[in-house]
């Protein structure tokens, strides 16, 4: 199988002065077939909370930013906004990417990376070609994880998605092949190119 088009998850709490940043990086990629699916989140009870109403506010300068790129590759998830948020039972960078990953999930095929990025993450411009070609260059590759992560599978890339997540500034990427039906989850450093 050949991979020809990549989904970003993107979760978002109080990081509206580290999206231009994100953004430039995004819209210089060389591989151009990608979309990104953005969930600005954030518990409702943030709202009441005096202590935590800059998160809200922040959220919303991330919701405007984001709306005034008016660019159908981007799709905003909106859990922050006043009624919109989290309740206390599901919440966090966690819940916000499982809506995001299942999102994405309805909307794409299997010849589709998911690629999980931090708002305060910076990659190269082509980050998202050198994925693409590291998969259709080496079909059928394991994945091992290394470095300090204490999961360790190894499995096989077959016919489904693909998902990498990389962290903040300078953290490693990591590829994660989720082969949904099994529960498993496959680690290995990328070079982020």
């Amino acid at each position: 199988m050949k991979y020809s088009q990549i989904a970003v998850a993107i979760p978002l709490m109080a990081e509206s002065e580290n999206l231009p940043n994100l953004v430039n990086c995004l819209e210089a990629q060389t591989f151009q077939n990608f979309k990104v699916f953005f969930c600005v989140n954030q518990p409702e009870s943030f709202w009441q909370n005096p202590e935590k109403t800059f998160i809200c506010h922040n959220n919303r300068e991330s919701i405007e930013y984001l709306h005034a790129l008016d660019s159908d590759r981007y799709f905003i998830i909106d859990r922050s906004s006043e009624g919109k948020g989290w309740d206390e039972k599901r919440q966090g960078v966690g819940h916000a990417r499982k809506v995001l990953f299942d999102t994405i999930l309805e909307k794409h095929s299997d010849n589709t990376i998911i690629i999980s990025l931090d708002g305060d993450t910076s990659f190269s411009g082509n980050y998202f070609q050198s994925i693409v070609s590291q998969f259709n260059e080496k079909p059928g590759i394991s994945f091992l994880k290394s470095g300090k992560n204490p999961i360790s599978f190894i499995y096989s890339i077959a016919s489904s998605t693909v998902w990498i997540h990389s962290g903040s500034s300078g953290a490693t990427p990591y590829i994660i092949h989720v082969p949904f039906s099994f529960g498993i989850y496959n680690f290995r450093p990328f070079p982020a190119a």
